[in-house]
């Protein structure tokens, strides 16, 4: 199940070949839910308008989620393909308050059991160091394989990849980012991160996936 395609961040689920499945008597049906997008739409209010939002809000997805989980019990992976941290006043709001309160967005997420989100370009819009605390704050893994820090040659900023158990099948998921984030965001990403080419570092991530157990990826 989609609830949108991404637009902007990359988010690889199941895409990638697939390693052979463990032999089973039975087949199993893992369900994929993603949305992408978010920026900061918790509610389905629209803030501009001052007016209900009839069509998007983490608080909609809640419950088309949990309507999913309940009809496939432990078959349900949920992920997000980036763009969360702004784009609305709560977002803003959220970005110029106390860091130390759980993100409201990241919280609405925590609460809905995310697995795992792709970072998008639009998480470096208030700053790395915002970015870094809501990604402390997740209890889901932030993915980018082709995000690094300046000051160690090839090392990962963020986890490349996350490896989620359903069913007794491991599932590798990989994520990445659109490095447009180098024109877009160039005063906030000065001196602390470096965007490779996604096609490279996804392949380099799914070979790491594999080799650590992944049954598909």
């Amino acid at each position: 199940m989609k609830f949108r395609r991404s637009s902007v961040a990359l988010l690889l689920a199941l895409a990638c070949a697939p390693a052979q499945l463990p032999r089973s008597t039975q087949p199993i049906d893992l369900v994929i839910a993603t949305t992408t997008d978010v920026h900061g739409r918790i509610t389905a209010w629209d803030y501009y308008a001052n007016q209900p939002e009839t069509i998007r809000g983490l608080t909609r997805v809640a419950t088309v989620v949990d309507s999913v989980r309940a009809a496939n019990p432990g078959r349900v992976i949920l992920l997000d393909a980036g763009d969360l941290l702004q784009g609305n006043p709560l977002a803003y709001v959220a970005a110029k308050g106390s860091t130390s309160r759980v993100n409201p967005i990241i919280a609405a997420m925590n609460a809905m059991r995310y697995d795992a989100s792709a970072i998008g370009n639009h998480e470096y819009n208030y700053g790395v160091p915002y970015l870094d605390t809501a990604v402390r704050q997740a209890t889901f893994p932030f993915l980018s394989a082709n995000t690094y820090r300046v000051d160690s040659a090839g090392v990962h900023a963020y986890r490349p990849w996350t490896i989620i158990d359903r069913g007794g099948i491991k599932v590798g998921v990989v994520g990445a980012t659109t490095p447009g984030v180098t024109l877009w965001d160039a005063e906030n990403i000065r001196g602390r991160l470096r965007f490779g080419d996604i096609v490279p570092a996804v392949k380099q991530a799914v070979q790491e996936a594999r080799a650590a157990g992944a049954d598909i990826v």
